[in-house]
C-alpha cells in the first residue's frame, strides 16, 4: 500500500471507532439529564461536557481520547506513486488506543474538543519524538 491508501484507511477505521465510541457514551446511555426545548415538544437530553460544564445537545458533543490515540508509523517511500509500498510500525498499539476502554473517554462540546485537539496539535512534533522513543525502547516509558 501507499501512503495515499493507509491515510484513507486510517481515516475509516477512526470513522468507525468514533461511531463506536459516540454509541457507547451517548446515545446507549441516558446519563444526561432531560431540559425543555424550543425546538422540541418534549424534553430532550442534555449531556455536560467535561471541558467548560456546559449543557448541550446530543449533536453538540463530540466524544473525545483523555489520552490521546497518536498516530502510528508509516515506513516507505514519501511519494503517492503505485509503487511505493510502505509498511506500518506499531498498528497494534495505535489500535488499542483508539479501540479503548470507556474510561478513556470523555464528552466535550465543539469548542472545547476544538481547543484541546489544536493544543495536543501545537506540540505534535515532540509527541511523536516521544512515541519513537517509546517504541525503541521496546514499549516501556522512559
Amino acid at each position: 500500500m501507499n501512503r495515499k491508501q493507509i491515510k484513507r484507511i486510517k481515516s475509516k477505521i477512526r470513522e468507525i471507532a468514533s461511531q463506536i465510541h459516540r454509541d457507547l457514551l451517548i446515545k446507549g446511555h441516558k446519563h444526561g439529564k432531560k431540559i425543555s426545548h424550543p425546538n422540541h415538544t418534549r424534553p430532550v437530553y442534555h449531556y455536560q461536557c467535561n471541558g467548560c460544564d456546559g449543557w448541550f445537545l446530543p449533536n453538540e458533543i463530540e466524544v473525545d481520547h483523555i489520552e490521546e490515540v497518536g498516530d502510528f508509523v508509516v515506513i516507505g517511500p514519501k511519494s503517492h506513486t503505485r509503487y511505493g509500498d510502505c509498511s506500518i510500525e506499531n498498528l497494534d498499539i495505535w489500535f488499542s488506543r483508539l479501540f479503548c476502554d470507556v474510561s478513556n473517554l470523555q464528552r466535550l462540546c465543539e469548542r472545547c474538543h476544538s481547543k484541546k485537539t489544536a493544543d495536543y496539535n501545537k506540540g505534535t512534533h515532540v509527541a511523536r519524538e516521544s512515541t519513537i522513543k517509546y517504541y525503541e525502547n521496546g514499549g516501556n516509558l522512559l
